[in-house]
C-alpha cells in the first residue's frame, strides 16, 4: 500500500516535538467552525495575551459558515467580513441574517486589492485597534497585509504557501486581478511572511498542524508567551491538506440570533432551496464543451446542477477534474437525473474535494441523496 509522507520526515519529527511542548501552539488546536484547527489556536493565543476590543476583520470567508471568526460571534465578538464572490456574499446575507440585523456582523462584497483595502476598511467604519485580522485571499495575501494601515490588529492569522521549506523566501508577484487556479501559485512562503511581520512589528508565534495558516502577535504583546526562536525554521509545519478536522454535523446557517433557531418560525431556515440559485448544465454536450459550460456556471453561482445523466466515463472524469479545480469556490455540485427528464443516476464522487459536495437526484423520490 502506498505510503504518503507530507513534505518530509524532518518536518514530521519537528511537529512531534512541538506537540510535547506547551509553548508551541499545535496541541491547542480544535475546530468549531474554522476550516481546520484555527478556532482552538486562536483561543489559546488570546488566553495568553488577553482581548481588548473583541473586534475582527476577515477576508475570503466564502459563505461564512467555515471561517476563523464565525465562532467568535458566539463569544460576543463583532466584526467585518469582506467577500469577493457575489454568490457567496448573497449566501452570507441569508445564513447570517440574524447577526447582521443585530449589528454584530458587517459584510461587504468587494474584490480586495492592495490599492482598495484601506478604502474598504474606511467604508465599513473599521479603523484603529482590533483584536484579530484574518487574511485568506489565495494569492495577494502578502501584498494586502503589507498595504494595510487603517486597522492595527493585535493578532494576524493568514495563509502561507507551505510548498516552500521554512528557510526559503518566495512571494507571488502582485497581480491586482489574480484568481487562484487550484495550483501552487499563491501567497508567500512562511519565511517571507515572518520577515514582513517583523517589519510591521509582529512576531511569528506558530502555524497550525495542517500547514495552512500562520499566526502573528504584535511583538510587544508576545514577549515571553510563545515558543522561541520566533522563526519560520522553528515554527513551520508542512502542508497536510488531506488532514481534515470534523466536528458534529455540517452547518447550514448561523445558529446565533434572537433566540430564533428557525428564522421563519415554521420549522424552516428561510434559506432558499438549492435549485433556486443553481445554474443548470446539460451533460449531453461533448466532454470539452461540458468543461467549458461548467466553468461558465462556476462564474455565476456556487450551486450547479448537471442534468440528463453523466454515466459516460469520459464525462464523469470531466466533472471530477472540474471539482478538483473549483472545489474551493463551490457549495454544491449535483450530478444525475432530474425528475421527469432522465431516469439515470450517476455514480460520481468528488475526488476528495473539501468544500464541494456532489449529490444525486433520486428518480424515484425526486429528492436529493448525498
Amino acid at each position: 500500500m502506498e505510503q504518503v509522507v507530507y513534505g518530509g520526515y524532518r518536518w514530521n519529527q519537528k511537529t512531534s516535538t512541538h506537540l510535547q511542548d506547551s509553548m508551541f501552539l499545535e496541541s491547542y488546536g480544535y475546530k468549531v467552525y474554522s476550516q481546520n484547527d484555527e478556532d482552538g489556536i486562536l483561543q489559546e493565543i488570546f488566553d495568553r495575551i488577553g482581548t481588548e476590543t473583541k473586534k475582527f476583520v476577515e477576508f475570503g470567508v466564502q459563505d461564512g459558515l467555515e471561517c476563523n471568526s464565525h465562532y467568535l460571534l458566539h463569544k460576543g465578538w463583532t466584526g467585518l467580513w469582506l467577500e469577493g464572490s457575489e454568490p457567496f456574499y448573497r449566501q452570507i446575507q441569508e445564513k447570517f441574517a440574524s447577526v447582521i440585523a443585530d449589528g454584530k456582523l458587517k459584510t461587504d462584497n468587494a474584490f480586495i486589492t492592495r490599492e482598495n483595502i484601506n478604502a474598504l476598511l474606511d467604508r465599513n467604519g473599521m479603523t484603529g485597534e482590533i483584536d484579530l485580522l484574518c487574511i485568506d485571499l489565495d494569492g495577494n495575501d502578502y501584498h494586502v497585509w503589507d498595504a494595510i494601515s487603517r486597522v492595527a490588529p493585535r493578532v494576524v492569522c493568514m495563509e502561507y504557501n507551505g510548498k516552500f521549506p521554512p528557510d526559503c523566501e518566495w512571494v507571488m508577484p502582485y497581480c491586482s486581478n489574480h484568481v487562484w487556479q487550484g495550483n501552487d501559485y499563491f501567497g508567500a512562503s512562511l519565511k517571507s511572511l515572518e520577515k514582513l511581520g517583523t517589519r510591521k512589528g509582529y512576531q511569528l508565534v506558530g502555524t497550525n498542524i495542517t500547514g495552512v495558516n500562520a499566526f502573528f502577535v504584535r511583538a510587544d504583546l508576545a514577549e515571553g508567551k510563545f515558543a522561541l526562536p520566533a522563526t519560520a525554521e522553528n515554527l513551520y509545519n508542512p502542508p497536510q491538506y488531506q488532514t481534515r478536522h470534523i466536528t458534529g454535523h455540517p452547518s447550514e446557517f448561523c445558529l446565533l440570533g434572537k433566540g430564533e433557531i428557525f428564522p421563519n418560525g415554521d420549522g424552516t431556515t428561510g434559506i432558499e432551496d438549492f435549485a433556486l440559485d443553481a445554474v443548470h448544465v446539460n451533460a449531453q454536450a461533448d466532454a470539452d464543451a461540458l468543461f467549458e459550460m461548467l466553468e461558465g456556471a462556476a462564474m455565476k453561482s456556487s450551486r450547479i446542477v448537471v442534468e440528463n445523466g453523466v454515466r459516460n466515463y469520459e464525462k464523469a472524469q470531466v466533472i471530477l477534474c472540474f471539482l478538483d479545480r473549483y472545489r474551493m469556490f463551490l457549495e454544491y455540485v449535483y450530478a444525475g437525473s432530474v425528475p421527469g427528464k432522465n431516469t439515470n443516476s450517476a455514480e460520481v464522487q468528488p475526488g476528495g474535494g473539501i468544500m464541494a459536495r456532489i449529490g444525486f437526484i433520486s428518480s424515484s423520490t425526486g429528492k436529493l441523496a448525498i
